[in-house]
């Protein structure tokens, strides 16, 4: 997903609360609110993670690591960085199995 170097970013959390006690519909109470109280911090690392990119890159255009032999693919020749695309030798005892005599 990523090349490991180091990552930075800014981001704006753009949240609202809302709570209704006197309501049986689930998604006007709050799990934030008890006793008419805010409790601010979990709410706030809340919105902060829901705010946060699924991919933290270090750059918009990270080519990340190479899933073959794990090299950087910001650093490599694209055309000097070719792998065999046999198949993975981790599932090769699968290939021994024979599905047709079921």
């Amino acid at each position: 997903m990523r090349c490991l170097e180091g990552a930075a970013m800014e981001t704006e959390v753009d949240a609202r609360e809302v709570a209704h006690e006197d309501t049986d519909d689930e998604e006007l109470r709050s799990p934030y609110v008890v006793d008419d109280e805010l409790d601010l911090g979990r709410w706030a690392h809340d919105a902060a993670i829901l705010a946060l990119p699924t991919q933290l890159l270090c750059r918009a255009d990270c080519a990340g690591l190479c899933p073959i032999c794990g090299e950087s693919l910001n650093d490599a020749d694209p055309e000097a960085h070719a792998h065999d695309t046999g198949p993975d030798p981790r599932w090769a005892k699968l290939s021994e199995l024979n599905l047709d005599d079921r």
